[in-house]
């Protein structure tokens, strides 16, 4: 066996340190700095697909606040007017006028109720429209009628094909003032 103890000339140590470097520098590549990198990129590629969504939702909110904030100035609701006693073929004419450019709707009535003079029409309306300013469109044309109709328990969401589907509950109210009773109506409940 030959002497295994030989000390390296200057020029095998050098190219031993630099292979060393090397060999250091490559497993540092691939075992450090590839997946670190790669991690970044998947994190930043993330961080973009969550601001894209994010600037949505908040143009989403945006377009809810001011329909909140119309809907809640004072001056944007009117009371419109209360119509004598039976009123209602008037009322599905109105809904179907207001409501004719929706995607589609449904208008459930769910009965009348009288309580003295007052009378009360239910109803659920729910409808499908293409956008949020459709869906303040078509609110704001039932807050502005002429007829007293007052909204309640909104509920909105998104559809998968970009629309907006809303829910809310309503009434109608009529007065007996000038009105005829007929099988129709409720006894008074006051």
């Amino acid at each position: 066996m030959k002497n295994l103890e030989r000390e390296f000339k200057i020029r095998e140590s050098i190219l031993l340190l630099i292979l060393a470097i090397i060999l250091i520098g490559a497993v540092y590549y691939y075992l450090v700095h590839k997946p670190v990198t790669k991690t970044i990129r998947e994190a930043e590629q993330k961080i973009s697909e969550l601001s894209a969504e994010k600037q949505t939702l908040d143009a989403q909110i945006a377009r809810l606040e001011k329909m909140a904030g119309k809907s809640a100035d004072p001056e944007a609701v009117a009371m419109g007017y209360m119509p004598s006693y039976n009123y209602s073929e008037k009322e599905i004419q109105l809904l179907n006028d207001i409501l004719q450019d929706t995607l589609e709707y449904t208008v459930t009535f769910s009965g009348v109720t009288r309580k003295s003079n007052q009378i009360r029409r239910s109803f659920t309306l729910r409808f499908r429209v293409k956008d949020y300013d459709a869906v303040e469109s078509v609110i704001r044309s039932l807050t502005k009628t002429n007829l007293r109709c007052l909204i309640g328990d909104l509920r909105c969401s998104l559809a998968k094909d970009g629309s907006i589907n809303v829910e809310t509950a309503a009434v109608f109210y009529e007065t007996m003032v000038g009105g005829t009773e007929d099988t129709a109506l409720p006894k008074d409940k006051s």
